[in-house]
């Protein structure tokens, strides 16, 4: 299996900004984590960018996606709102067991509310893959409590959320031979 990680923003486009941290910095640290899990369990990563120095253009993205021919286009975000709000939400263009899954998987892990997956055909880096597409909302950076949780929990979260690829598309282990 093949899949495309995508961390939101970076360079000049910090995405959304709360409690003293940036968006595209954190989205980049979480992609790098589920990109090194991932590989450890045998599936091929390829990364819209490995650095919050990087700026790619939406249009960049897709096609670098669709160059690499990967089975699954998932980009990374943290959500931000004018009110207070809280949760995880993972927005799809086609894939709604999937990103199901991962809502409910997140949700639980950071112990917020879950906001369920949305479908969301007019986002374009879910409607110009031509593999499925998600979108995962961590939780809200201008809520406190919401970061605090996904800065704790990182290592679960991404543990979680590559447990829960692995089961939904039936993958096997790697298993080393000595």
């Amino acid at each position: 299996m093949k899949i495309f990680l995508d961390a939101g923003h970076g360079g000049r486009d910090p995405g959304a900004i709360g409690c003293g941290y940036h968006e595209a910095v954190l989205v980049t640290e979480l992609a790098n984590l589920l990109k090194n899990e991932l590989e450890q369990r045998g599936i091929q990563i390829y990364l819209s960018r490995s650095t919050n120095q990087v700026t790619l253009a939406l249009g960049d993205r897709c096609r670098k996606a669709n160059a690499t021919d990967a089975d699954l286009f998932i980009s990374l975000h943290i959500n931000s709102a004018k009110n207070v709000a809280t949760g995880v939400e993972v927005l799809y263009y086609d894939n709604v067991t999937l990103a199901a899954k991962l809502s409910t998987i997140i949700a639980d892990v950071l112990k917020l509310r879950n906001r369920g997956a949305k479908q969301r055909k007019d986002l374009y880096v879910l409607n110009s893959t031509r593999m499925s597409a998600i979108l995962i909302e961590y939780c809200f950076i201008n809520n406190l409590a919401d970061i605090q949780s996904l800065l704790t929990n990182k290592i679960n979260v991404t543990k979680a959320i590559a447990d829960t690829i692995i089961n939904h598309y039936e993958l096997l282990p790697v298993v080393d031979e000595f």
